[in-house]
């Protein structure tokens, strides 16, 4: 089931409010291959969780969350990604960096992985590209 969330401060901060429930871990950094592109993303967290995707903004990269991901591997695993164009990851030859765009990475990033309990974190304005993710993925879509 795909479920997706819009963290907010208020989110952070409640989470944070347990610091013995963190924990820490190195991450792991990874690549993929999505619509032509080698993405790279940082895994962190039992592979045995839920999955946390954290989508940064425009001017970020998978770094970008490095001060909150270790609050978040108690519950989940945590993928930090590397959207195109960013970080390590691939630039699109094409200059194709629309909305629609990063739908599909995201949704090729869940399949291809195999995720089945995600749930999508994104500063604005990327939470657009959350919120048309699970229209794109049918059979993990929630009600």
């Amino acid at each position: 089931m795909l479920r997706f969330a819009f963290a907010t401060a208020v989110a952070i901060v409640l989470h944070m409010a347990n610091p013995a429930r963190a924990q820490t871990s190195d991450p792991m950094d990874r690549t993929i291959t999505v619509n032509g592109l080698r993405l790279h993303y940082l895994d962190r967290g039992r592979s045995d969780k839920p999955t946390l995707i954290l989508v940064h903004k425009n001017e970020g990269h998978a770094h970008t969350f490095d001060h909150i991901v270790s609050e978040f591997t108690r519950d989940y695993r945590v993928i930090a990604l590397d959207m195109r164009g960013h970080g390590d990851s691939a630039w699109s030859p094409g200059g194709a960096y629309l909305v629609e765009d990063h739908v599909q990475d995201l949704t090729a990033v869940i399949q291809q992985l195999g995720l089945r309990r995600v749930t999508l974190w994104a500063t604005p304005p990327e939470a657009g590209s959350c919120r048309s993710t699970p229209a794109s993925i049918p059979a993990m879509s929630s009600a």
